[in-house]
Formats: structure tokens, C-alpha cells, sequence
């Protein structure tokens, strides 16, 4: 997967509404973006070819009430263990350095507990990248999101 992906989550029962604005959002400067459906309801992706933060700005503009929240997946790992996603969340925070963290895990499908990924993630983070954690204001969101027997590693938008 060598195109920057966004994982796009909408309001309740608006997924084909926020699909439909995200696209329309994107096309006008990405001919080639993709819109991926998964199993899970309220959640696609989007393949594209921008700049990924333009693509999330585009995506999650205020002409697009349908969209929830946009996610920049950074890192795709295939069916991970519980360390590699630690890995790549450290890998990711050491290449943004952020002064605060916030960490989100939502593992649709896995049966693991999220809560506690996201603290083992966030004392990580603190212990050996000497970052603090802060849940109201954080400058850095790392998610940790589980779609379709992969986990997206990245950041909110």
C-alpha cells in the first residue's frame, strides 16, 4: 500500500451521504481517488494520490457534515501483534514530535480491549520518547484504527 489512505467515519447512518461528499470533495483534484467500503458501518477509506493532509482538509471540510472524523493512516500492518502496533505508534510519534499525546484505539473486529492498548500506547510513548500525555489538548491524536483484518496507524486530521 504505497498511496496515502484516509479512514473516514460518519455519523450515524450518514456513511452513503459522507461517502458521497468526501468524493466530491477529492475528485475535482484527484481523478484517480478510490473510495473503499469495509464491513464495518459508518467506516470507509479513501485512496488517493494528494497530499495527505490536503486530502483530510478536502475530506473533512465544513461542506461535509456527514464526515465524522478523518484519520491519516501513516502505517498499514497485517494482522499485527500487540508490539508492533506499539512500534509503529512510537515510530510515528518520533517522526512528528509532539510535545502531547493523545492516543485512540478502535479495533472494529478483534475482540482485544481498546482502553487498554491505548494505555500501554500512551506509557510507552511517555517512557521512552519522553512525551506527556494530555487527553483534552493534545498537539498529536495517534490512532490506532482495526479495518478488515489490518490496523492503520496515523493521526486525526
Amino acid at each position: 500500500m504505497d498511496l496515502p489512505y484516509l479512514l473516514v467515519t460518519s455519523l450515524p447512518r450518514r456513511q452513503r451521504f459522507a461517502e458521497i461528499e468526501s468524493m466530491d470533495s477529492l475528485l475535482p483534484k484527484d481523478r484517480s481517488a478510490k473510495l473503499l467500503r469495509t464491513p464495518f458501518p459508518g467506516v470507509f477509506l479513501i485512496e488517493t494520490g494528494l497530499d495527505p493532509s490536503l486530502a483530510a482538509s478536502l475530506v473533512k471540510s465544513p461542506r461535509n457534515p456527514s464526515v465524522s472524523r478523518v484519520v491519516i493512516i501513516w502505517k498499514f500492518l497485517e494482522d499485527p501483534a500487540e508490539e508492533e502496533i506499539v512500534s509503529a505508534c512510537k515510530d510515528l510519534c518520533a517522526a512528528v514530535r509532539p510535545g502531547k499525546v493523545k492516543v485512540r484505539c478502535r479495533l472494529r473486529g478483534r475482540g482485544r480491549g481498546d482502553h487498554e492498548l491505548e494505555r500501554k500506547i500512551g506509557a510507552e510513548l511517555v517512557e521512552k520518547l519522553g512525551v506527556s500525555v494530555d487527553l483534552e489538548n493534545p498537539d498529536l491524536t495517534i490512532c490506532v484504527e482495526g479495518v478488515d483484518g489490518r490496523v492503520g496507524v496515523g493521526f486525526e486530521a
